[in-house]
């Protein structure tokens, strides 16, 4: 029997970036498969949080081309990239604190259908809209919390909320900066079978960058490595673990 190829969602071609004279991406050319999960990983200062501004279109890139689902979107705007599915997870939780979990997770929902949230109309009606709600906060394990206002939460949590809001726009592919940041062990190890479990459980592509290394090699399929603005090595887990050229980048340490 003979493996089915995944087809590329999405692919960066001689991607450049600079601040001014700074110069912080140096052509990096890479293509993310799609479904399962892939990391992105480098020292401090390696350029990973800049390619994903450059990628969500929060900058657009000096010189090269990105292509999502075959199309061009080098220079689209972040609303105009999230309209076709591709969305980012940021690293500071981006919710709305004063309403409750239920209510951040509808937004998208409404919003997505063309619709108006306003807080004057009885929403009661959008019976659709809460059931999809129940079903990304059952998924999330954040059920028991869908009346309590996210500002009251753990911060473990309310990264939840915000992957759940992402989830609720329906995306095909999302960007998930640095996931498990801030979080103690056990909300660490939640998290990391989380995004597993999203994994086989949806068709979405899920593109982490996080320093945690135990997060890493334990959820991903492929990893490709920054270094100084420029792709180091791209490989399995094992073989980043096993080349010598990552493990001199991160000055000797293990990887």
């Amino acid at each position: 029997m003979t493996t089915q190829k995944k087809d590329t969602i999405l692919k960066v071609d001689n991607i450049h970036h600079s601040y001014g004279k700074f110069k912080v991406l140096n052509g990096i050319s890479l293509e993310v498969k799609r479904g399962g999960i892939t990391a992105l990983i480098g020292p401090n200062g390696a350029g990973k949080t800049t390619f994903y501004n450059v990628i969500s279109g929060k900058f657009p890139p000096t010189r090269g081309k990105i292509y999502f689902n075959n199309i061009d979107i080098t220079g689209f705007p972040p609303h105009k990239i999230v309209k076709l599915k591709l969305l980012r997870s940021f690293q500071i939780t981006n919710i709305f604190p004063e309403l409750t979990v239920e209510e951040n997770i509808l937004i998208p929902l409404i919003l997505k259908r063309g619709k108006c949230y306003s807080f004057f109309k009885d929403l009661k009606k959008y019976k659709e809209f809460y059931i999809e709600a129940e079903n990304i906060m059952n998924n999330l394990g954040l059920i028991e919390f869908k009346n309590r206002t996210v500002s009251e939460l753990a911060y473990g949590d309310k990264r939840l909320v915000e992957i759940g809001i992402t989830f609720a726009s329906d995306p095909e592919m999302i960007l998930l900066d640095e996931p498990t940041a801030g979080m103690n062990p056990a909300e660490t190890e939640r998290t990391v079978n989380l995004i597993k479990d999203l994994s086989e459980k949806s068709n979405v592509t899920f593109f982490i960058t996080e320093h945690d290394m135990n997060v890493v090699f334990s959820v991903s399929e492929y990893i490709f490595v920054l270094h100084q603005g420029s792709l180091l090595a791209q490989g399995t887990p094992e073989e980043i673990k096993n080349n010598q050229e990552v493990k001199e980048a991160y000055l000797g340490g293990s990887v």
